[in-house]
């Protein structure tokens, strides 16, 4: 859910850009390169390949990331990564994620892998994910952290609820 600037701008960008959107999710160039473009980065999600921010960018996003203000916010947003350390047979469930500047926070997924979990008081095998927060705590609170990884694992385990929410 969306809340305070990042809804004003959402909601602005709907309202002025309402026929431009309408126009670029009914052009077929435009949805074959963004779907293109997502399976670049599903596959990078998947441990295929790693994407790193050319340095000259990070420089400079760095350099306007405390700048505040919805350009400080989009700065800000480039310093969160999500990498995966479960790609590779006998890799790990479970990693820390090690931050590299400008980096504030990093979600690190590991390998999907049975496990037995207790279920009405039977021992079955279920499918689970490791998910691991690392996180600069001059930029977040541990308490918001816990927050966004409680919300994590309730959409992970209930998809539907995820878009049921969306406004």
């Amino acid at each position: 859910m969306l809340t305070g600037a990042a809804a004003r701008l959402a909601a602005v960008a709907v309202l002025l850009l309402g026929n431009v959107i309408i126009a670029l999710a009914n052009n077929a160039w435009f949805n074959l390169i963004l779907g293109g473009v997502l399976i670049f980065f599903a596959l990078s999600l998947f441990g295929m390949y790693e994407i790193e921010l050319p340095s000259f960018l990070s420089r400079f996003t760095s350099a306007r990331e405390g700048q505040g203000g919805y350009a400080g916010t989009l700065f800000m947003a480039l310093t969160f990564t999500i990498t995966s350390f479960g790609g590779l047979p006998g890799s790990p469930m479970f990693a820390t994620p090690i931050l590299n500047y400008p980096e504030v926070a990093i979600l690190g997924l590991g390998r999907i892998d049975l496990q037995p979990r207790v279920v009405d008081g039977q021992i079955v095998p279920r499918h689970c994910v490791g998910v691991s927060f690392t996180f600069d705590h001059r930029a977040l609170d541990g308490e918001a952290a816990g927050r966004f990884m409680a919300t994590l694992k309730k959409y992970v385990e209930q998809p539907l609820e995820l878009l049921l929410n969306l406004r």
